[in-house]
C-alpha cells in the first residue's frame, strides 16, 4: 500500500519502522487498477448469526419431521415403531438426513399432543387419532 501511495509514510524510504508514522493519502486515484481493501469484520457476529440460523433450522426441521410422521401415519394408521422410523428418514431423504433420536423425539411430542397413541396389547404399534 506504500509503494501504490495509498498510504503516506513520513521517513519516505521502503523499509517499514516501529517509530513510523503511517497516514492515509485521501487524494489517491488510479485509473489503471482497482483496489479493494480488506473490510474487518468481527467474529462475534459472525458467532451469533451463524446460532440463529442453525436454531431456525432445528426448528423448520422439527416441523419437517413432525408433518412427515403425521403423513405416514395418515396413510398406515397403525405401524410399529421400526417402520414409522424408517419411512420417516426415506421421505425425508431428499431433503436432510434426520437423526433417529429426533424423530423419536418428535413421536414422543405427538403422542403427547394426541395426534398418536401406543397401542394396548403392543408397547411397539403406533395408532393414528383422526
Amino acid at each position: 500500500m506504500i509503494k501504490c501511495k495509498l498510504l503516506g509514510k513520513t521517513p519516505s524510504n521502503n523499509n517499514l519502522a516501529p517509530d513510523d508514522e503511517l497516514c492515509v493519502n485521501l487524494e489517491y486515484k488510479s485509473n489503471l487498477y482497482k483496489n479493494k481493501l480488506p473490510v474487518l469484520v468481527s467474529k462475534a457476529k459472525k458467532e451469533s448469526e451463524k446460532k440463529q440460523v442453525e436454531g431456525k433450522v432445528e426448528d423448520d426441521r422439527r416441523y419437517t419431521i413432525e408433518a412427515s410422521i403425521i403423513k405416514v401415519m395418515k396413510s398406515r394408521r397403525t405401524i410399529d415403531y421400526v417402520n414409522l422410523v424408517a419411512e420417516t428418514t426415506k421421505l425425508l431423504a431428499t431433503r436432510f438426513n434426520p437423526d433417529p433420536t429426533q424423530v423419536k423425539h418428535r413421536i414422543e411430542h405427538l403422542m403427547e399432543r394426541g395426534y398418536m397413541e401406543r397401542d394396548t396389547n403392543d408397547k411397539r404399534i403406533l395408532k393414528y387419532i383422526a
